[in-house]
């Protein structure tokens, strides 16, 4: 009995952390530079606005 509340409230949290999961508010900065021999670099950023990010 306790097992088996174990594992729906398991399965609960991970359905509700997977739905409410959906990055609206993030955005994703890239930046592009160039070091000494030409070589490019790409430099990416993941920001994000939300309150809580699981």
């Amino acid at each position: 009995m306790v097992i088996s509340g174990i594992v729906i409230s398991t399965i609960s949290i991970l359905t509700f952390i997977r739905l409410n999961n959906d990055h609206k508010e993030c955005s994703t900065e890239t930046t592009f530079s160039k070091k000494n021999n030409s070589e490019k670099i790409k430099v990416e950023k993941h920001i994000c606005k939300e309150k809580y990010n699981f």
